[in-house]
């Protein structure tokens, strides 16, 4: 992934040691990346490289009015929101639960796991999408690769070598998503449980999580 700085707004977030770096803010086309580093001094050391970069402070402006889907990732776990203010997700896709195909025509089609327990199918329906452009399938990419369907290269780096990276775009075609929403969440209803419920939800910090089972972020902004 590039990032020119030009088109970015740097977030700093000391006592978590986040970075957010927001591209394209307040637009249909925005993205954001968190960056979060373990060590305090890998933190001092990236926020300086920011600053050599000239990319500038993100300022407080209004949030934006965009009611487009937002889809926002990490390793092991992808989640929808109807739109970048929600708290809460539309969809959840777990890697462990899914597998992705991709078809001509910029197609991916989610698929529940062969291995899937029975009882899990209900609320792990196939979801479809179709990304309008090559711009877009950028950020799919990253996105699938983030989150551990796609490999990044062909030999796996050292852990300690990366941050822990959560990837946030906007995205209308994620809507397409939404086809099977309805059953896994009636479903799960009828017997008690909801998808979104436990560790889906935004905790009451809105800060994000590091185990990989569960999803802290909301999309809402900080």
């Amino acid at each position: 992934m590039k990032i020119l700085a030009q088109d970015s707004q740097v977030q700093y977030f000391i006592a978590q040691r986040k970075i957010r770096v927001y591209v394209n803010r307040n637009t249909d086309a925005e993205e954001r990346v968190d960056f979060i580093l373990a060590l305090a001094k890998d933190y001092d050391r990236y926020s300086a490289e920011c600053a050599k970069q000239h990319f500038p402070d993100a300022d407080a402006k209004p949030k934006g009015t965009s009611t487009k889907p937002f889809v926002l990732c990490k390793k092991n776990l992808m989640a929808v929101y109807k739109n970048k203010h929600q708290k809460t997700p539309e969809i959840v896709i777990e890697r462990a639960s899914y597998e992705v195909a991709s078809f001509p025509g910029r197609v991916l089609v989610f698929r529940p796991n062969n291995d899937l327990p029975k009882a899990k199918l209900f609320s792990c329906p196939e979801r479809t999408v179709t990304i309008p452009d090559d711009e877009q399938m950028r950020k799919w990419s990253f996105c699938l690769k983030l989150v551990g369907f796609r490999s990044f290269c062909d030999t796996p780096p050292p852990r300690f070598f990366f941050p822990q990276v959560i990837y946030g775009f906007i995205a209308e075609e994620a809507s397409e998503l939404r086809t099977d929403l309805g059953r896994g969440n009636l479903i799960g209803g009828l017997f008690g449980v909801s998808p979104l419920k436990g560790s889906l939800q935004k905790p009451k910090d809105q800060e994000l999580a590091s185990p990989a089972s569960s999803f802290a972020p909301a999309a809402q902004e900080d």
